[in-house]
C-alpha cells in the first residue's frame, strides 16, 4: 500500500501540535531530495561519463582520421570538408549524450540523402569509432551506450 508522504507529515504535524515547523522541515527536504537528484544527474550523464567535451572532441577528431584513412570509407569522404564534420560529429556526440551542446548540422537522413551508404560500411564507420573509444580507453558500458545511439540512427543513413 502506497502512503503519501505530505500525509505522514501532516498526521506527525497534528500528532506533535508542531504546526509551523513541519511545513518547513518538509520543505527543507524536499529541497535537499532535489538538489541530490539534480546533481547526480549533471554528474552521471553519458556526456559527462566519457569525459565531457574535450574527450569527446579528441575521440570524434581520432574517428573521423581513422575513417579518412581507411581504404573504403576513406574514399566515401571529403577530405576538404573534415573540419566541419569532426565540428559537427563532436556537436552530435555532446548533444546526444546529454551535453550542453547544439548540433547545428543537417538531419541524418538529409546529410545522407544520394549517399548511399551500405550496411558494410555503416558497420566499417562503427568499428572506426570502436577503434577510436579504444584508443582513448572508454570504458565498456560508455562505449557500449554510444554505440546504440549510433547505432539508433542507422535507418536514417543507410540505404539513403
Amino acid at each position: 500500500m502506497l502512503v503519501c508522504p505530505m500525509c505522514l507529515f501532516y498526521k506527525i504535524k497534528k500528532a506533535s501540535g508542531m504546526k509551523k515547523i513541519i511545513p518547513i522541515i518538509a520543505t527543507l527536504f524536499i529541497s535537499v531530495l532535489t538538489a541530490l537528484t539534480v546533481a547526480q544527474a549533471g554528474q552521471n550523464t553519458l556526456f559527462d561519463r566519457l569525459g565531457g567535451k574535450a574527450a569527446i572532441t579528441a575521440v570524434v577528431s581520432q574517428f573521423v582520421d581513422y575513417n579518412s584513412s581507411d581504404k573504403i570509407i576513406g574514399k566515401r569522404w571529403n577530405p576538404d570538408n573534415t573540419e566541419n564534420l569532426k565540428l559537427y560529429l563532436t556537436e552530435l556526440v555532446c548533444n546526444a549524450t546529454g551535453g550542453d551542446c547544439i548540433y547545428t548540422g543537417q538531419p541524418m537522413d538529409v546529410a545522407h540523402a544520394g549517399v548511399n551508404v551500405t550496411e558494410d560500411e555503416f558497420t566499417r564507420v562503427a568499428a572506426n569509432l570502436v577503434r577510436a573509444l579504444d584508443k582513448f580507453k572508454v570504458p565498456e558500458k560508455e562505449k557500449d551506450e554510444l554505440l546504440s545511439i549510433i547505432a539508433s540512427l542507422k535507418d536514417q543513413v543507410v540505404g539513403r
